[in-house]
């Protein structure tokens, strides 16, 4: 699914000092996780690399607030239906060809006809240009998740070169328009990015505006946290991505790093199949929402996530504060609550303490996605929290994606799911039938009408009332909210976050 939002303080700008030429050195970042493809509309999942290689059009600030980005001016009609970007004269794709309206025209049809996630746009969206103006309208529905745009999917493709390259020679080395191009990949080792000369910008909170200070980035790709901390106290990389919890301490102590905490755009939930025996039963469901201490699990990761009571977090637009409050009250741990619920149902514990009924024990299997740090952690004090309940559980380890796989098959139980995207039509894809995670028409109704609402106010109102619906009918168990962690070697300074966690470099410089 598509990726990260964040709680960040937008701005930040450290270590003052004398500023080093750009030609002193490249800047050094080790991530995770390498990229699938240099062709952000060929990718299923997109990482920082592509955040540096496509400018964004539309930025998120700090407040969650949609600002310009490439962009001079961008307004939607009032009924929402048709919005206009106005592209301003004189930019440039890194290979010299002119960014015009036309072209940003070509890469958004491309999008939505090439790309995983072009159901976007295509369903019931047309494009057009008056001069410099690139015009989308939509037929049937209002464009209520607009803020789409402001991930790195929907970066500029230059598609005439594109179709003038070989496809697996222009998915290593994709001709776009961003803060820089690409220079070079070396699969399975690191991708060197070179600047673009012809960048400029409109983001109103970064101070450069025009190409960037320094000359080129080599992103390293390492998926061990262990070196990627190793190598940011050796002074070896610039920017360490995906700091592992256990190393957030010891950094943070470091008087040569400064650390970065923000909160992701999304979180961790288990869903609850109420398609299989015991399950099946409305009071289990409520039963194991209230019988889960999420407090506790913050606890046991020593305060470096969130517990959360509904399905969307802070940095996620249409995010209710007064409902996660009210879910909290309404669903959150009542260890009493939850053991009376099952005892009206008639749930009675056998001699080895776990609850049946009529033949059935409440004895699950949990699929736990090994790969989600958090969610494998918590999962042996789920197991003991709803053992007190009298609820048997097995912990089953699988990658996410295959736990993804089976969900959607309706091949579980009790499945976990980590989900990350900035805007509520997340919840969408979470529970709306047409995904396949679950099914169930009250909770359609409302999230379908919720996703296509324009008025700020009266959406946060319709997801907050299928959020409940979700939570009343126990299809799933919302739990964590993760904080990410960045390192930066106090060599460089100016490194400022989107309200959406993309790293922006235009103000990055070494300093002595």
């Amino acid at each position: 699914m598509k990726r990260k939002i964040a709680l960040v303080c937008l701005g930040v700008l450290l270590t003052l000092g004398l500023v080093v030429p750009a030609t002193a050195r490249e800047l050094v970042i080790v991530a995770a996780e390498e990229i699938e493809n240099t062709d952000i509309q060929q990718c299923t999942t997109s990482f920082a690399t592509h955040d540096f290689i496509y400018a964004p059009m539309l930025v998120l600030d700090g407040d969650m607030t949609l600002q310009k980005g490439y962009v001079s001016d961008w307004k939607v009609s009032e009924d929402g239906r048709v919005i206009t970007m106005t592209i301003p004269e004189g930019l440039k794709f890194s290979n010299g060809d002119p960014v015009t309206a036309e072209a940003v025209m070509r890469s958004f049809a491309r999008y939505a006809e090439t790309s995983s996630f072009g159901a976007d746009f295509k369903k019931d969206c047309s494009f057009s240009v008056n001069g410099n103006d690139f015009i989308m309208t939509w037929t049937d529905s209002p464009a209520a998740n607009f803020v789409d745009m402001a991930s790195a999917f929907t970066g500029l493709v230059n598609v005439a070169a594109a179709e003038s390259t070989d496809k697996d020679a222009f998915a290593r080395k994709a001709v776009t328009f961003g803060l820089f191009a690409v220079d070079e990949w070396v699969q399975g080792s690191h991708i060197i990015l070179k600047r673009n000369p012809y960048h400029r910008t409109n983001i109103p909170f970064v101070e450069n505006k025009g190409i960037a200070l320094v000359e080129s980035v080599r992103v390293r790709f390492v998926p061990s946290g262990f070196t990627r901390v190793s190598e940011i106290q050796a002074g070896k990389a610039d920017i360490a991505f995906n700091i592992p919890i256990e190393n957030v301490d010891e950094l943070e102590k470091n008087d040569d790093i400064e650390m970065i905490r923000y909160l992701l755009a999304g979180g961790s939930m288990y869903y609850l199949n109420d398609k299989v025996p015991g399950l099946n039963d409305p009071a289990v469901r409520q039963a194991i929402i209230r019988g889960i201490d999420k407090e506790e699990l913050v606890a046991v990761l020593d305060d470096k996530a969130q517990a959360r009571y509904g399905f969307m977090p802070p940095t996620m637009s249409g995010y209710s504060e007064a409902a996660e409050e009210a879910f909290s009250r309404d669903f959150g741990y009542d260890m009493e609550k939850a053991k009376e619920l099952l005892e009206t149902a008639g749930w009675t514990a056998g001699k080895d303490g776990v609850r049946e009924k009529d033949g059935v024990r409440l004895s699950f299997t949990m699929m736990v996605p090994l790969d989600i740090p958090e969610m494998a952690s918590t999962a042996p004090l789920i197991q003991a929290q709803l053992k007190k309940l009298g609820i048997a559980v097995e912990i089953r380890e699988f990658e996410h994606n295959y736990v993804k796989n089976q969900t959607r098959k309706g091949e579980y139980e009790i499945a976990g799911r980590r989900y990350n995207w900035p805007d509520g039509s997340m919840v969408n894809y979470l529970f709306e039938s047409t995904y396949k995670y679950t099914s169930d028409p009250e909770v359609d109704e409302v999230l379908k009408v919720a996703v296509n609402e324009t008025n700020p106010a009266k959406r946060m109102e319709l997801y907050a009332k299928g959020q409940r619906l979700v939570l009343e009918k126990g299809l799933g168990v919302p739990l964590l909210t993760p904080f990410r962690y960045l390192a930066f070697s106090k060599q460089i300074k100016g490194y400022k976050m989107t309200g959406n966690t993309i790293l922006l470099l235009n103000d990055v410089e070494f300093v002595k």
